[in-house]
Formats: structure tokens, sequence, C-alpha cells
């Protein structure tokens, strides 16, 4: 298996600028468009935005090293 190199964190995040504003855009769920020269349809998957933001997210706290899970130790140093 080959080490997994990190993006560049300006580049994950443009990448999430772009999910961010496709989940604001994602109200209409499927629309179709007519420019008289043809006809256009597209398809949002709500869910699928979320999934890939979620993921982007991860990848983000992975490349700075933020989000990472906190350990806690007790040590009982028996009745001193």
């Amino acid at each position: 298996m080959e080490p997994r190199v990190s993006r560049a964190i300006t580049e994950i995040d443009a990448d999430l600028a772009i999910f961010y504003e496709a989940r604001r855009k994602a109200t209409i769920a499927e629309y179709s468009t007519d420019s008289g020269q043809g006809r256009t349809s597209a398809k949002r998957d709500l869910a699928q935005i979320n999934k890939t933001i979620d993921a982007l997210v991860d990848e983000r706290n992975d490349a700075t090293g933020e989000g990472g899970q906190t350990v806690s130790v007790r040590v009982d140093r028996g009745g001193i």
C-alpha cells in the first residue's frame, strides 16, 4: 500500500467552498432548463454532497492535525 500524500490545504478549502455552494443551491433536487437550442436537465443529490463535505472536512483535519482524538490516561500510583 502506498503512503497517502495529502493535498495542499488551499486545494482542500477550494473543494470545500465548491461543495458548500452546491449544498446551498441544492434546494431543488432536480430541474431542467430550455435555452431554445436544447433542453438540459440536472440532478442534485444532497446526501452525496453532504457525504463529500464530510470527507473533505476529514481530509482537511488530517492535513492540519486538527480534529484528532483526545487520549486521557489515569495512573494509580498505589497510595503514594
